[in-house]
């Protein structure tokens, strides 16, 4: 039974990541109260995560499916928020999961003010095995200065840089998307963002699972790429 009347949209990136989409897909599936599209956006995989997409919208009718050339992260996000219509937009990696209800307890707290830009929360790094507290406190926050944003953008780190840790109105992408190819492109969007944005809501809710797993581009060795972090940082200083 649909509690909210408001479209959320979840877009998912899929990039090789067969052996992890049963878990992530069904975990957008499974968020209550809330009328969602669950965006697959498969990046050009080779090892039948596709062909797993086609058939998980087959038997869900609130799933559709971009098949597109590889083009990196940013480049599926980008494809998922031109295909998105709901009113609020969330972000989930292919190998990653949400928390039971995670939606339906943010968008509880959008009720705090009906004008908030984004939800931001936080995230479990886990090896997979991580489950949600059901009884945790939201301990929420209203932020509404520009600054202080920043500022929590500098003190907590990974989850105020990730683009998967916030519930954000979609009315932000009207004119925003991912820089495409750069490594460090959640937080040169969360750079660009906050600048736009005039009511954030901080909770310490964990509501989504963050699989650590070899290969990925975060934990993946050094390259040259990752020095795009510094070129953020002076845009950042510059905001």
């Amino acid at each position: 039974e649909r509690k909210y009347m408001v479209k959320i949209s979840i877009v998912v990136p899929i990039y090789n990541v067969y052996n992890y989409m049963q878990r992530t897909v069904k975990s957008a599936q499974d968020q209550c109260g809330i009328d969602a599209e669950i965006i697959l956006v498969n990046d050009g995989s080779t090892d039948g995560s596709g062909k797993l997409c086609d058939r998980f919208a087959e038997q869900d009718d609130r799933i559709r499916v971009i098949h597109k050339e590889n083009g990196g992260l940013s480049s599926a996000r980008n494809a998922g928020l031109d295909a998105a219509s709901g009113q609020y937009i969330l972000f989930l990696d292919g190998d990653d999961y949400l928390a039971p209800n995670a939606v339906s307890r943010l968008m509880d707290l959008a009720k705090i003010d009906d004008e908030v830009d984004f939800i931001q929360f936080q995230y479990a790094e886990t090896d997979g095995s991580w489950l949600p507290d059901p009884n945790q406190q939201a301990n929420v926050q209203l932020c509404t200065d520009s600054r202080e944003m920043f500022r929590y953008l500098y003190q907590k780190g990974g989850v105020a840089a990730s683009a998967c840790t916030k519930l954000y109105r979609a009315s932000l992408f009207e004119s925003l998307r991912f820089r495409e190819g750069i490594v460090h492109e959640d937080e040169e969007l969360i750079t660009r963002l906050l600048p736009v944005c005039h009511r954030v809501i901080y909770t310490q809710l964990v509501l989504y699972g963050y699989v650590m797993r070899g290969g990925s581009i975060v934990r993946d060795r050094f390259n040259p790429h990752k020095l795009d972090v510094f070129e953020i940082m002076d845009e950042r200083a510059e905001t």
